[in-house]
């Protein structure tokens, strides 16, 4: 009996989410181009065990230019929550449109700091720097700076086949009307070393900081913009109303 109690026990730590980790959830997701629909993708962060996350965004082209397209957008990333912040392990983005496929694949090895990159056919290795993220724990490291109280702070960050600095900052504090009423939120923009160009994220404090808007493009053309439509938070869908607090 003491033995079953000692296993018991090891399970229960083996499925205990760590405290200050992100807390599960699923999005559905409307992506605008210039004002007009192109696909409604589905974001769902989903805690593993022993401390490591699965994060999955899947869109498919069902609107406008993405549609002609016959687009298809999948990313998947896992990683592990490690003393407060998300540590990557594999990132995966399968891209098709035009009956053309586009995959990239990378897996972070920390213990002898590599990253190994697979693109189509190739495959490279490339130096892992302390604290990079890819395109995803880039998101849960936003959240946990901003939750912590950063108003400036700036990643390593994989893009592709490079890693490369971005810097971000506190926009403002704004009340955004959404799909789920009004939402006291928190405007953070990437400092952009080219002018003209702009990114721009929404975290809702309410949520775990979750990001529920992300606008890009440039200045006076091209706008993409990703909102939240639906959200299902811990297991309990959230209901529309008016969060914000009267002034």
């Amino acid at each position: 009996m003491l033995l079953l109690a000692v296993n018991l026990g090891a399970n229960q730590n083996h499925k205990t989410r760590p405290g200050n980790s992100p807390k599960p959830y699923e999005a559905e997701l409307e992506l605008t181009y210039n004002g007009k629909l192109q696909s409604r993708p589905v974001a769902r962060l989903e805690f593993l065990g022993n401390d490591r996350f699965r994060y999955t965004l899947s869109a498919n082209g069902d609107k406008g230019l993405a549609r002609l397209a016959r687009a298809r957008d999948t990313e998947m990333g896992e990683f592990f929550w490690n003393r407060g912040k998300p540590q990557p392990l594999i990132f995966q983005r399968q891209l098709k449109y035009l009956g053309i496929k586009d995959n990239w694949f990378a897996a972070f090895d920390w213990q002898t700091m590599q990253i190994v990159i697979r693109h189509n056919d190739e495959t490279f290795d490339l130096d892992l720097k302390p604290r990079t993220l890819d395109p995803i724990t880039f998101l849960f490291s936003m959240q946990r700076a901003v939750a912590n109280g950063k108003t400036d702070f700036h990643f390593p960050f994989l893009d592709k086949d490079e890693i490369e600095q971005k810097r971000f900052r506190l926009s403002s504090r704004e009340n955004l009307q959404t799909a789920l009423g009004c939402l006291p939120t928190i405007k953070i923009e990437r400092v952009q070393k080219k002018p003209g160009k702009f990114q721009h994220h929404w975290l809702a404090p309410d949520f775990d900081y979750i990001v529920i808007r992300t606008e890009t493009g440039k200045t006076d053309k091209s706008r993409v913009r990703l909102e939240l439509k639906k959200l299902t938070y811990q297991g309990q869908q959230v209901e529309t109303r008016d969060r914000c607090k009267s002034t």
